[in-house]
């Protein structure tokens, strides 16, 4: 039944190719949660209606409801479900699969006579609005690259993460299947540890034995290790398998051009900043001298009654982390503002904004000045008291611009990037750039209020600087982009870690130079760093 499984999610990856964006955000996960739930009443009532008339059930359609019932349940009703990548990986395996099949078979043709059927039947479809649910293989594929993902930021121990577990938070675990289908979009040596471990934790049939055997040969000899390859498929040459022997023969032709044992198996090397970016994911950052530098100050403000808990997170180029800057419900509003405007994020490559991997979102706008957003105003000021800088809406030449909420995926992350955009205020202005931004320049600074607590992952690193910023509800990052004398700085590019267990919520606030000319001077010296206007008394 693996196998079949196995096959059938493969074959899935490969003939639907309708653009999914479900596993891009933890919020759509959970939405297709309560959906799925309400399907199992409707389940419920069926079977229980069919059982009352005296009716014969399927034994597949009584295995499922069970297995829901006493296995799945408990965890699609915890109140934080959707926090966990391979809860949601599951979850979305079974909409877009299972529930399908279950589907199909209470409402066949032959079937629409009954009257509890037809109820099924109406009630699915008022839940989904459609015939099915917007799952797809593609939502399917995207978690499993997150739990990949996850798996090697944040060295998650191999034999934990299939049984389910992830650091204090349970789940039903990965079935032989699962693990196959994971495997697939591994690279290499990460596909080649995947594969070992998953012969050395299940108790496979000889069916999977010999389909998970090939693929490990396969690796291995695109490893560089032929002979290996050869070792492990030998077992298999008395099958009457012409494809098995055609392999063996090739691995050994192979195995003869590399002296044996030349190479072991070991990670491919990783580049210097990815390899740092990762560790600062993991929360391996400075020593204990370095970090006795950096301070916590109650900061003034251009307010004189108010002031501003101000950690600091890099003293040069400074990075700080605000604290206890917005409201609960301050947060709550831009949330629900947002989710009702909320699309896939995607990025800009050359001049076209698409979606990639790398960057694992929803992305909303709101605008400061619309009637149901007028609270947005007071937070445009109060930034404006904290920063020193200009931060006011307007409708041209704005020092501002749009509130964009974010909320993060399955493993949700963004990879380290710069917020500059190459447009100067002394320079030309792209067509496509919002009207109320079109003249504002470059964004000389980021504000991004976290609205939620990350239970693990999910800080915002800077490699460059070894920095890290935790993601604490209530709080806000602030850092330059820009050096005073208008040159992009190099050292403020940043990342998004993924998001391994919680639901991550955030809202940038870019500042623009339009507004700051006259109080952020270019320096003295073009080695010049911005300072803070209000001093630390």
């Amino acid at each position: 039944m693996s196998v079949v499984m196995y096959a059938v999610m493969t074959a899935l990856l490969f003939t639907r190719v309708v653009k999914a964006n479900i596993y891009s955000s933890t919020r759509e996960v959970q939405f297709v949660a309560r959906k799925e739930l309400r399907m199992l009443v409707l389940l419920d009532d069926y079977v229980t209606s069919e059982q009352n008339l005296g009716n014969n059930v399927s034994q597949d359609i009584l295995t499922f409801f069970s297995h829901m019932r006493d296995v799945r349940v408990p965890h699609i009703t915890n109140t934080e479900f959707g926090d966990n990548p391979i809860i949601a990986f599951h979850l979305l395996q079974r909409v877009l699969i299972e529930w399908d099949r279950i589907i199909d078979m209470i409402c066949c043709e032959s079937c629409l006579d009954k009257a509890t059927v037809r109820q099924f039947r109406k009630g699915i479809l008022r839940i989904h609005s459609g015939d099915r649910l917007p799952v797809t293989s593609e939502d399917i594929q995207g978690a499993a690259e997150a739990i990949l993902r996850l798996w090697q930021t944040y060295e998650l121990d191999l034999d934990k993460l299939m049984s389910g577990v992830i650091y204090d938070s349970k789940s039903e675990p990965l079935t032989s299947s699962d693990a196959m289908y994971i495997s697939e979009f591994a690279k290499r040596y990460q596909k080649i540890v995947w594969l070992e471990k998953l012969l050395e934790r299940y108790n496979v049939s000889e069916e999977e034995d010999m389909w998970i055997k090939s693929a490990l040969a396969k690796e291995y000899s695109e490893f560089g290790m032929p002979w290996k390859s050869a070792e492990i498929i030998e077992p298999f040459l008395h099958l009457d398998n012409k494809s098995i022997k055609a392999d063996y023969h090739l691995y050994m032709s192979l195995s003869y051009r590399i002296p044996v044992h030349s190479k072991v198996l070991e990670p491919e090397e990783e580049s210097e900043r990815n390899s740092t970016y990762r560790a600062l994911c993991r929360g391996e950052t400075r020593t204990a001298r370095q970090l006795s530098s950096l301070k916590c100050y109650l900061r003034p403000t251009s307010f004189p009654y108010y002031r501003s808990k101000e950690e600091v997170m890099n003293n040069v180029p400074r990075l700080s982390i605000f604290h206890d800057v917005i409201s609960t419900s301050e947060m709550a509003q831009i949330r629900a503002s947002g989710a009702r405007v909320m699309t896939r994020s995607t990025v800009w490559v050359k001049n076209e904004s698409v979606v990639k991997d790398t960057r694992v979102s929803y992305t909303g706008w709101l605008h400061d000045i619309r009637t149901e957003n007028n609270f947005l105003l007071k937070l445009n000021r109060r930034i404006g008291l904290i920063t020193g800088l200009d931060t006011t809406f307007r409708k041209r030449r704005s020092s501002v611009e749009q509130y964009q909420v974010l909320n993060y995926g399955i493993g949700g992350c963004y990879t380290p990037h710069l917020d500059v955009l190459d447009i100067p205020l002394w320079g030309p202005t792209p067509k496509d750039v919002s009207p109320e931004i079109r003249e504002s320049g470059e964004r000389i600074a980021t504000w991004m209020f976290y609205l939620s607590t990350v239970k693990a992952g999910g800080a915002t690193v800077f490699p460059n600087l070894g920095a890290r910023v935790p993601a604490v509800e209530g709080a806000a990052a602030f850092w330059y982009n820009l050096l005073p004398n208008g040159d992009k700085d190099e050292r403020m590019g940043h990342a998004g870690c993924p998001v391994l267990l919680g639901s991550k919520w955030v809202v940038n606030k870019w500042i623009r130079q339009e507004g700051q000319v006259l109080t952020k001077l270019c320096g003295r010296t073009r080695e010049a760093e911005f300072q803070y206007d209000i001093d630390i008394d």
